[in-house]
């Protein structure tokens, strides 16, 4: 009993043999991990405590669905999270990161996205914007393993944000520097993180005022158009199928876009048709018809041009007939 209740309560725990019967009692009926969660959370407000509570609550974080309303309701808990992040950021001016930073942060926005999934929290952490914290993150070109860790986690977040795709969250994103951010992660981070960035632009470019604020300046839409051509094309990235299939989709939402189609018209990249894309694309069947969808928008979306029935090519472009790629 006296172990349980160090293990319990922690180790400099002074309880009465009373006190941990009915706290093993309070644990037999169930809600002993809540209450240890519960108490985990007021540790992150002790700087002693708050390593291990941080690896304890994002270790936990999956069998605990109610943890972010939690950690929303808890007073100042947020912002202890964003302390523990702001702690991180000296290292990333001078490109210096050690995994023990590295690792802490990133705990902190786990806890940052699981309360994010608040449905309170996102409004509130948007206007508050949060995003302008993340962007010192995002931002860094350093490739090591602290920093991608740390852009990953970030980019999480703004995912978790995005999530529902209200429409005032996705414009106050969207008008901002994260659609550059994302770019930048799609073109010159790990796979892992690869994904999560092309995800949070496609669901920017899904909503419609998401989609008007990213084509309202032309060259914007351009560059996002040549960073994902670039993406497939270069041979030395690698792909995977999440990744492909997240690129066809917001090639998809640019070629719905009547302006996009004056500048996109006959974009989709040539890599498309190489044998390995097409194994891939194969074996993802979401992926090969969105980007179905989108060659037939770019083929016969401008007026007098000729529609081209999109086809399975063997080793063609997706969408048009072989050898037209060659003029």
């Amino acid at each position: 009993m006296e172990d349980f209740g160090k293990w319990f309560f922690g180790e400099s725990s002074n309880l009465t043999g009373s006190c941990l019967s009915r706290a093993a009692a309070f644990f037999a009926e169930g809600q002993g991990m809540r209450f240890r969660m519960e108490l985990q959370i007021l540790a992150l407000h002790r700087r002693e405590t708050r390593r291990d509570a941080l690896r304890f609550l994002v270790a936990h974080q999956e069998y605990h669905p109610k943890l972010g309303p939690m950690l929303w309701n808890t007073c100042n808990t947020v912002f202890v999270l964003l302390q523990e992040v702001f702690s991180a950021f000296p290292m990333l001016k001078v490109h210096s990161v050690t995994m023990a930073a590295a690792e802490r942060a990133s705990n902190a926005l786990i806890l940052i996205k699981c309360a994010a999934s608040h449905r309170d929290a996102k409004r509130l952490l948007v206007n508050a914007e949060i995003q302008e914290y993340l962007y010192a993150i995002l931002k860094t070109t350093q490739r090591d393993e602290p920093h991608d860790r740390l852009k990953l986690r970030s980019l999480e977040v703004i995912n978790k944000l995005l999530e529902e795709g209200d429409e005032e969250t996705v414009l106050a994103l969207a008008e901002d520097r994260m659609v550059l951010y994302c770019l930048r992660a799609i073109l010159a981070s790990p796979i892992s993180a690869k994904e999560v960035a092309a995800l949070v632009l496609q669901r920017i470019l899904m909503n419609e005022s998401g989609m008007k604020c990213c084509c309202r300046p032309i060259c914007q839409f351009i560059m996002i158009a040549r960073a994902l051509t670039f993406t497939v094309e270069e041979r030395s990235i690698v792909l995977s199928r999440q990744l492909l299939r997240r690129i066809a989709a917001c090639f998809l939402c640019l070629s719905k876009h009547p302006r996009a189609l004056e500048v996109l018209h006959d974009c989709l990249p040539m890599r498309l048709g190489d044998p390995y894309i097409s194994n891939l694309i194969q074996a993802e069947p979401i992926a090969w018809e969105i980007l179905r969808e989108a060659a037939a928008n770019l083929t016969g979306g401008r007026r007098g041009h000729r529609h081209v029935e999109p086809r399975v090519p063997r080793f063609g472009p997706i969408g048009k007939p072989p050898g037209t790629w060659a003029n």
